[in-house]
């Protein structure tokens, strides 16, 4: 009896201690599938914002690029120009992404100039529907935007004047009210029309390919009015991760600049401008002469130079919520957070299924056990009932042969009975020896 509460004691204890373990399995696979979700959130994200940044980089270049003064273009004379364009094309990896560049002056009675590459020059050209329309937009100051997604045409300022900054300093953080600088007034317009079929069947793939390679994420990239520019696959209202498109905001002044065009550390001279090379928070913010943020103009010479100091214009951005495009990334489990849940439902279910085969490997052995003592009691009591049956006969069988064997019965009548009742045990004995064979059988 001890014996078989011991065995039920060991056996409920290895179940509870099972029980324990998958507790503490499904606590440690939350935490750790937490911690792996915080981790892919913050990979994706940091992925998402290097394939925006690789997108805006490309834009920029196309955009700051071709920022020209006024003089340019009343001298009609293009090597400054042809320089910028070659330039670009010369470190871009997508040489065909502009399809057009044109100048458009302020005074509505100049006609448009379109840049011919082969004669590297800009040449009088005819207005198209598509150009008037998207001048429309462009010439309207209250409305204008550096980029027109619709017309994929990026329109870059060109300002008058010889306006100068004697010295700026820009730092990360800034203590009271920002500066202000007054624009110059408009001279024209460069509009840089974009090719839409590289940037849908080129670049926008290879960077998707480039930063999510496995196809674990979907991508797509929206307009302000939620209509898909490009997008691997169908993607909800938030998604896991998302970041402006077509941002022409600057976080490098130095994006164009010539590192030698900056004075050495130690040299001394009246004009000179401090630049950070990379502006985490610019504190510059700008007024042009109707009194409307839009765009500052930075110029760097270094000393000695004769000529005229580089000169860079930067567009200032409304803000994420102005933005044209918006890039989103979405797990293709629906999000990150389901895919995590997923996989820690998977691994448990794995464990609980082991579980399930432990207790189910104890409960068998537990029941085999149980029916090896019932096979055993019964072999024992069998074995009893046998050996009782048996004694019967074989006690009448040894008490006649005993009484023939000592002459007890020595008549005729009497032997013949003692004959006939041997026989009829022993005929007994043999039906029981049958039925046991047949049992055990």
């Amino acid at each position: 009896m001890k014996r078989s509460w011991f065995s039920i004691l060991a056996t409920v204890g290895v179940m509870v201690l099972l029980t324990l373990f998958l507790g503490l399995q499904y606590k440690w696979l939350s935490e750790v599938t937490e911690a792996g979700r915080e981790r892919m959130q913050k990979r994706v994200e940091a992925d998402t914002t290097r394939l925006a940044e690789d997108f805006n980089r490309e834009m920029q270049a196309a955009y700051y690029n071709f920022q020209t003064d006024a003089d340019v273009w009343k001298t009609s004379n293009w090597s400054e120009f042809n320089e910028r364009y070659d330039f670009w094309k010369g470190r871009t990896k997508y040489p065909a992404l502009i399809r057009d560049i044109y100048f458009v002056g302020k005074r509505s009675e100049i006609k448009p100039l379109r840049y011919d590459a082969e004669k590297r020059s800009f040449e009088t050209s005819a207005t198209s529907a598509d150009l008037k329309n998207l001048i429309a937009q462009f010439t309207d100051d209250k409305n204008f935007q550096p980029v027109y997604k619709d017309a994929y045409a990026m329109v870059v300022p060109v300002y008058e004047g010889e306006g100068r900054i004697e010295h700026v300093v820009l730092r990360g953080t800034q203590q009271g009210p920002a500066p202000m600088m007054r624009m110059p007034e408009k001279f024209g317009w460069i509009v840089v029309l974009l090719d839409e079929s590289i940037i849908k069947t080129r670049i926008l793939p290879e960077l998707a390919s480039k930063y999510f390679p496995d196809g674990d994420y979907r991508i797509a990239v929206l307009d302000k009015v939620e209509e898909p520019i490009f997008a691997s696959g169908e993607i909800s209202t938030e998604g896991d991760a998302s970041a402006a498109m077509f941002d022409l905001s600057p976080d490098n002044l130095l994006f164009f600049a010539n590192r030698d065009a900056l004075p050495r550390s130690g040299e001394q001279h009246k004009r000179t401008i401090v630049v950070n090379e990379r502006v985490e928070s610019p504190t510059f913010n700008t007024q042009a002469n109707d009194d409307k943020t839009g765009t500052f103009k930075i110029e760097m010479q270094r000393p000695g130079d004769k000529g005229k100091p580089r000169t860079a214009m930067f567009a200032r951005s409304e803000g994420t919520g102005d933005d044209p495009w918006t890039l989103r990334v979405q797990h293709n489990a629906g999000s990150i957070g389901a895919f995590s849940t997923n996989e820690r439902n998977k691994s448990f279910a794995i464990g609980l299924g082991v579980y399930f085969l432990l207790v189910g490997g104890i409960m068998a052995i537990v029941l085999s056990a149980m029916r090896s003592r019932r096979f055993a009691q019964r072999q024992i009591d069998f074995v009893s009932s046998v050996s009782h049956e048996f004694r019967t006969p074989l006690a009448v069988i040894y008490s006649a042969g005993e009484n023939l064997a000592d002459g007890v019965a020595n008549e005729g009548g009497q032997i013949a009975r003692y004959g006939a009742l041997i026989k009829g045990e022993g005929k007994k004995l043999a039906g029981m020896v049958e039925q046991i064979l047949e049992f055990a059988g």
